[in-house]
């Protein structure tokens, strides 16, 4: 993320494996700079998403180590770049899925999460469908066998899938958001 003249940089894969690394690189100066903060550093993780807001830094997820095994992650941290402290963040209301591999924005006071891949424990996706007396049910559909699809929301709330049959289109939720708490 960008904050005034400083890039900052959190985490990655490297030759060494994942990395937990925070770094700074001035962008008068040209120089990067380790950084040490204070607080409960996330664990290393690449292919996490971070944004800038509120002079923090969030981030979202990921892909990283819980003890000895290789996860996804659901975790959201936030570095309070005055001072250089990161806390564990706990957001309002429902939180994204664990995953690697998305996009995040932080736009009007709110973080939106889009796509990236998900846990898939089975190879098969839970989808959850509200009716009108405010219920939901689970309906599991097959994975496509290869598992990649492309999806694109529209601002009515359904869902494209681009597979191999073309595009199909089908009720469901928007990108996620939940609100940043200052």
């Amino acid at each position: 993320v960008v904050d005034s003249d400083s890039l900052y940089v959190f985490g990655g894969l490297g030759k060494f494996g994942l990395s937990g690394a925070l770094w700074q690189f001035g962008l008068q100066s040209g120089a990067w700079q380790l950084v040490q903060a204070n607080g409960a550093r996330p664990a290393a993780r690449a292919a996490h998403s971070a944004v800038l807001a509120s002079g923090s830094m969030y981030v979202l997820g990921g892909h990283g180590r819980v003890g000895e095994r290789q996860t996804m992650l659901a975790d959201l941290h936030r570095l309070i770049l005055d001072g250089m402290a990161w806390e564990t963040a706990a957001p309002r209301g429902d939180s994204p899925c664990a995953r690697c591999s998305h996009a995040a924005l932080y736009v009007g006071g709110s973080m939106y999460v889009f796509g990236g891949e998900g846990l898939q424990q089975d190879q098969r996706r839970v989808r959850r469908r509200a009716d009108p007396n405010g219920s939901s049910e689970e309906e599991e559909e097959e994975e496509e066998e290869d598992g990649a699809e492309s999806i694109e929301s529209s601002d009515d709330g359904s869902v494209d899938s681009l597979g191999e049959e073309g595009v199909q289109s089908r009720s469901g939720p928007p990108p996620q958001r939940f609100t940043m708490l200052s």
